[in-house]
């Protein structure tokens, strides 16, 4: 499949995200209303590659490919949301190379 998808705070899913989508899910993730949600993060799934990008309070990005399930999960923390939005719109644009080198910490 050569799409992404975006799941929100709330466990919405939306397939294939603009930028302005993106920016707005990382925002809404630092307001009042997610507050109360169980899993306050942001996913985005890249299905071709298998790459899963995960940003959650309190600013820690991590990283899982799903299609090779031996692949150490992996992270980085303090990550500024400019940064994740970047991140997220390198791996929505099939940048893998730019979101993969970084200098991620396993778990």
């Amino acid at each position: 499949m050569e799409h992404t998808c975006i799941i929100d705070a709330f466990g919405r899913m939306f397939i294939n995200p603009d930028k302005d989508t993106i920016l707005s899910h990382l925002n809404a993730l630092f307001s009042n209303d997610t507050e109360d949600c169980p899993l306050r993060d942001v996913s985005l799934t890249h299905y071709l590659s298998g790459y899963v990008l995960i940003y959650s309070d309190p600013n820690i990005l991590t990283l899982e490919n799903m299609n090779k399930k031996e692949e150490p999960v992996r992270f980085i923390s303090n990550v500024a949301l400019n940064k994740a939005y970047d991140l997220f719109l390198a791996l929505n644009s099939n940048q893998i190379e730019a979101v993969t080198s970084l200098s991620w910490e396993k778990q």
